[in-house]
């Protein structure tokens, strides 16, 4: 439906309600599972990342969520990918 794009500025991926019609398509599609529809609004529902600044990265005072650049956590997931590859690989070769 088109109603989901990427800002130029943050990066983060959008979901234009005007265009949104609730398919959830989208759920299905994202690779992180990060978008669920809300049934009562009738449309998709994500994390926009607060404007680059996510709140929820300032505040958790556990430390247990980060904001990395696109580029180093393109970088982390393809670590967590080669990382399961190889125990795979491992369990294949027992």
């Amino acid at each position: 439906m088109g109603a989901i794009s990427r800002d130029d500025a943050t990066r983060a991926m959008r979901v234009d309600p005007d265009l949104c019609i609730g398919c959830g398509m989208c759920m299905i599609a994202c690779p992180l599972g990060g978008i669920s529809v809300n049934t009562e609004a009738g449309r998709a529902v994500k994390c926009e990342l607060c404007e680059g600044d996510p709140l929820c990265v300032k505040f958790c005072g556990y430390g247990a969520l980060t904001y990395l650049p696109e580029e180093e956590a393109t970088l982390e997931r393809k670590k967590v990918a080669i990382g399961k590859l190889s125990e795979l690989l491992e369990t294949l070769a027992t």
